[in-house]
């Protein structure tokens, strides 16, 4: 019986530890060879990086290569600087195109030529040819081992050829292509398997789906295997030669993948925190993004301080400077948060993204009127010397506020989606500082105004 990554206790990581310092190889071959690679890779994502290296020096190549594609990223490129050249092309020679394109897609310029060269030739053009496909495409990730067939074949014919194949990744279904290699149909295994052994391939193929080309998004390829419920999905190119394949599981590690990122960089970090242990490291992640707050910060203080004597006429108004702005920044954030989410999803398309931002205004209009008539009840009750202008003031300011930052966190996202950017690099502390700045700017001016009109 396999152990798992949760059966990993104390004794069980100390006694690998005590084998590895002791030189027993062949016993530490022997208690890591119970471990699926993706539990190993596990265990040792939490051991100092020396341990790393000296335990991938000691796994068979097969079993290296399964742990560079499992182990999360930012320990895979500490690790890949750290071998040498031969070792880790000899491992990469065992690893599936996509993963090994992956891998050198993360090495020192020079070195990914080098590694390259010293590959067989069929699996050094794969590797070349996936390496030309935009990052996170479909073509980084399809899966370029699967069986295509002759439409002319029958049944017997296809199991014959599925027998004699050296596939290693789960097969759904076959191809059937013409004599230039486009794709014509699709065979599930399962027909393939019940259909009597002399029925023509062609009698029992069914049209695909959907497909994608090798430069699709890989969010839209996930979008797609999602929306029609399907175990693969084949990448075709242009001139529709089938390329590759999609697998539901290679989806998962998309989704994943995703939306890790998009939480990350909503909260002004990524994903290299989560593993790093130098303090310096982690800072050095979070510091751009609080200076974009520490610059956005800098701009409410001179928005504050050109309003001097607006504040020194109504001092009560600092008072409710810290509301505005919280209620602004949430809202924004909320706003964004699902603008994000429903592009992610291919909810929201051209087609529908003025539909969206008409719901928001109505959305904004309705968060203002109530915050607003909340802080005009305060502000009355606040005990100033002038009880119906500050109600009214801040009332009237939270609603602008409220308005304006629901309206600027749906219309950034959209805007850096149409400019091809990622929208959620818009949201957390660049929506949120800019809110706090118009927030405060429309509070301010607003009482300038009023003020002057009625004091």
């Amino acid at each position: 019986m396999a152990t798992t990554a949760s059966q990993l206790t104390a004794s069980k990581r100390e006694l690998l530890l005590d084998l590895l310092e002791k030189g027993e190889t062949r016993l530490l071959i022997q208690e890591l060879s119970y471990l699926h690679p993706e539990d190993l890779a596990e265990w040792l994502a939490d051991c100092a990086p020396p341990v790393r290296l000296e335990i991938l020096r000691h796994l068979p190549l097969k079993t290296a290569g399964e742990i560079l594609d499992t182990i999360p990223s930012t320990i895979r490129a500490e690790l890949i600087r750290e071998l040498s050249p031969d070792f880790l092309g000899d491992i990469i020679e065992k690893m599936a195109p996509e993963e090994a394109a992956e891998v050198i897609s993360e090495l020192k310029p020079r070195q990914a030529p080098e590694i390259l060269r010293e590959l067989p030739q069929q699996e050094s053009s794969e590797i070349r040819q996936i390496l030309t496909y935009p990052e996170d495409s479909a073509g980084r990730i399809m899966d370029t081992d699967l069986i295509s067939i002759d439409r002319e074949m029958t049944v017997a014919e296809a199991v014959n050829l599925i027998k004699k194949s050296t596939i290693e990744e789960a097969l759904y279904s076959v191809y059937l292509v013409d004599a230039r290699g486009k794709l014509l149909g699709i065979v599930p295994l399962r027909d393939l398997l019940t259909s009597p052994r002399q029925t023509p391939l062609q009698e029992i193929m069914q049209p695909p789906i959907a497909t994608v080309t090798p430069e699709t998004d890989q969010e839209e390829a996930a979008r797609l295997v999602k929306k029609y419920d399907l175990s693969v999905l084949p990448v075709v190119d242009a001139d529709r030669v089938l390329r590759g394949r999609i697998t539901a599981d290679d989806v998962i590690d998309i989704i994943d993948e995703e939306t890790s990122e998009d939480i990350y960089r909503m909260a002004g970090t990524d994903e290299g925190e989560l593993r790093a242990t130098s303090p310096f490291r982690i800072a050095r992640i979070r510091l751009p993004w609080l200076l974009i707050c520490i610059v956005g910060s800098f701009f409410s203080a001179l928005v504050i301080s050109s309003f001097e004597l607006t504040i020194a006429r109504v001092i009560s108004l600092v008072a409710f400077i810290p509301m505005i702005t919280a209620t602004g920044g949430n809202v924004g954030l909320q706003s964004s948060s699902i603008v994000i989410r429903g592009l992610a999803l291919g909810l929201l398309k051209s087609s529908n993204l003025w539909k969206e931002v008409v719901k928001q205004v109505q959305v904004a209009l309705w968060l203002g009127l109530a915050c607003g008539t909340l802080l005009t009840i305060i502000g009355f009750f606040w005990g100033d010397e002038h009880p119906l202008l500050l109600g009214t003031l801040v009332g009237f300011s939270m609603f602008l506020a409220v308005t304006f930052s629901t309206l600027t966190g749906v219309l950034i996202p959209l805007t850096f989606h149409k400019l091809k950017i990622d929208p959620a690099i818009a949201s957390g502390p660049l929506i949120t500082t800019l809110n706090d700045v118009l927030g405060i700017a429309l509070y301010l001016t607003s009482a300038t105004l009023m003020i002057k009109m009625f004091l």
